[in-house]
Order: C-alpha cells, then structure tokens, then sequence
C-alpha cells in the first residue's frame, strides 16, 4: 500500500461524520461534482452507505473530519479499495477558511460554511441546492476544498 502523498489524485470523497453525515464528491480537477446528506442512525446503514460512497468511481482519497467509531468504518473500508485515508478536526479546515470574527462559536462557523458552501456549488457542475443545506453538507464540501488547497500547497 502506497502513503496517502505517493497516491496519484483522480478523486476525492470528503465526509462531514456524524450521524447526519454530509459528503462532497470532487472530481480530478479538483471541482465539486456532487454532494449529499443522511442520517446514519444505525451501524448497518453507516456500512451500506460507506460501501456505497466509496464505490464512487475515479476516488483515490477520502477525507475524513471527525473521528471515534464512525470514522473506522470509513478508514476500514478506503483502506480495503486501497484509497487513500486522512483524517482531521472542523479546527483544521475552519482555521484556513473561515474568519475568526466568523467562528466564535459552532454556530457562528457553522452558518458562515454554509454561505461559503453555497458559493462552491455556484461556481461548479454541481447540481444547485433544491432546498436549504444542511451544515453537514457545507462542511464536507469545505473540508473537501481545505483538502485540496492542503495538498497542491504540499506538491
């Protein structure tokens, strides 16, 4: 197995856990292809839609924020399709990306990602929202932007 810096990148899954867990799909270039919400209250779901996610094609990296018993079943499972597997804290993505006038409580960061998430999805091939979006969704888009910007600083 390959570490995570000597993969070659064709796709990113970022993951927002929870059990209302957001992802964002990105594809080679780097631009938001799609993005969805579930909630996740039982293990079996959380493995079927892990399975599920993971399975998307051209993934070579899964971006993870958060951690505990959730996040093994997603290591577990990129490490088994042999993805590339990082795993991190909002405060990693949150320091870079949003104003700490903007973040003085969870709430506050929370609203400011999804303004800033909505401009994502207006700026790529993304389907636009139908509805609101949920904070678990923005955050797994911008962790998944965090993400992207981390690694091309790195290269």
């Amino acid at each position: 197995m390959q570490l995570e810096h000597e993969l070659p990148y064709t796709g990113l899954l970022a993951v927002d856990l929870g059990m209302r867990t957001g992802v964002a799909c990105f594809d080679g270039h780097g631009e938001l292809c799609w993005y969805q919400s579930r909630s996740l209250h039982k293990r079996s779901v959380l493995k079927t839609m892990v399975h599920r996610w993971l399975a998307t094609p051209g993934l070579s990296h899964v971006a993870v924020e958060g951690g505990g018993d959730l996040a093994t079943v997603w290591e577990r499972e990129a490490r088994r399709r042999q993805q590339a597997y990082l795993q991190f804290s909002a405060e990693d993505w949150r320091a870079d990306l949003i104003l700490p006038r903007d973040r003085r409580s969870g709430t506050d960061a929370k609203h400011q990602a999804e303004r800033l998430a909505l401009r994502v999805i207006g700026e790529s091939k993304a389907p636009a929202p139908t509805g609101k979006i949920g904070d678990d969704v923005a955050e797994a888009i911008l962790a998944g932007i965090w993400w992207l910007r981390h690694r091309n600083k790195s290269l």
